[in-house]
């Protein structure tokens, strides 16, 4: 077994999003944004025209998020995010989804 959430819920020509749980369209595209921002300075810091679609697995219990990330690497017990098997994986918790909107001023200059 994978662990791998199994849900596509947003995809683009940069990435697309696996999670579990359904999230705002603005959440998703506010994401979307700042990926596409980074990306934008990953490709100049490494000299760069492009790379592949990244997946993006959200993953909404520890115990999924460790089992999948273990089977590749070894995390520590309180990792919340990392990079293995081509993909970017994070863990979140509801607090994270809640306080977001609240942040939304804060995150304006990265996600807007």
């Amino acid at each position: 077994m994978n662990y791998l959430p199994n849900t596509k819920i947003f995809e683009n020509n940069d990435i697309e999003i696996y999670s579990n749980k359904d999230f705002s369209k603005d959440f998703l595209e506010r994401l979307s944004n700042f990926f596409s921002k980074k990306k934008k300075s990953t490709l100049e810091f490494f000299k760069i025209s492009s790379f592949i679609k990244v997946r993006i697995n959200l993953f909404d219990n520890r115990t999924s998020y460790y089992n999948f990330s273990t089977q590749y690497i070894n995390i520590s017990s309180y990792s919340q995010g990392n990079c293995c098997a081509g993909m970017i994986n994070y863990i979140y918790n509801e607090s994270d989804l809640q306080d977001f909107a609240k942040a939304r001023f804060s995150y304006r200059k990265y996600c807007s």
